[in-house]
């Protein structure tokens, strides 16, 4: 289990994860948030993880070759020919355990930095799904009640900095409903200022900033209701 959140704003977007991967019973902290700066794209794997960064090779792969259509009816048939043949692939290779035919069980979240203003989610399954959004997506945990918050407040009016705190602020305190699927924090940003965009990944203190700014609002909102 994972909790992701991806949102557009005027002026650029948010992806934020957290950082929690389960393999047989063991639990790692990893990162779920790619960047490739040469080819211009940003994504987040979810879900069952083996799948998705299977997926996601096999995009990597197809955009080296220069095979990216144009219109976004083409774009989402390629999208969704891109998963089914990743999931097909894992179905043969991964002995384990069943490879999960839901395409809601695994996923990748897609932003290519050409077109900051769409998004795409790609459920991955027997019957692969491509939908292009242009305001928030949630993936795996979407139930979690965490959510509320950001669904709350999230506005496209909103800075990436600003979208960047409510996503950390929900997946901070995801954990207090799904202690044993939820757990880190990581974020990508992309800020358009003067027609000129940058991708930036969040490190080291700007995580602990936003980290202590959710666990003093939790603070607030606790001892508001105790007084």
């Amino acid at each position: 289990m994972t909790l992701q959140i991806a949102a557009i704003c005027d002026t650029g977007w948010v992806m934020a994860s957290d950082r929690m991967e389960q393999i047989d019973r063991t639990s790692s902290s990893v990162n779920k948030i790619f960047t490739d700066d040469e080819l211009g794209i940003t994504y987040a794997v979810c879900g069952s993880t083996a799948v998705a960064r299977l997926a996601a090779r096999e995009l990597i792969d197809e955009l080296r070759s220069g095979s990216w259509p144009i219109t976004g009816l083409q774009q989402q048939y390629w999208l969704e020919t891109i998963a089914d043949k990743a999931w097909r692939d894992a179905s043969a290779t991964i002995t384990t355990k069943p490879v999960e035919a839901d395409n809601t069980a695994q996923g990748i979240t897609i932003f290519f930095h050409n077109v900051p203003t769409i998004g795409w989610a790609l459920y991955i399954g027997q019957s692969s799904l491509a939908q292009a959004f242009s305001n928030k997506r949630v993936r795996a945990d979407y139930t979690n009640p965490a959510i509320c918050f950001f669904e709350k407040y999230y506005s496209p009016d909103l800075l990436p900095r600003q979208l960047a705190y409510l996503a950390a602020h929900s997946i901070c305190i995801a954990p207090y409903w799904n202690k044993s699927g939820i757990e880190g924090l990581d974020i990508t940003i992309y800020e358009n200022e003067n027609g000129k965009g940058t991708i930036h990944r969040m490190e080291g203190g700007e995580l602990t900033h936003l980290k202590k700014r959710s666990d003093e609002l939790d603070h607030w909102l606790t001892n508001h209701f105790d007084s």
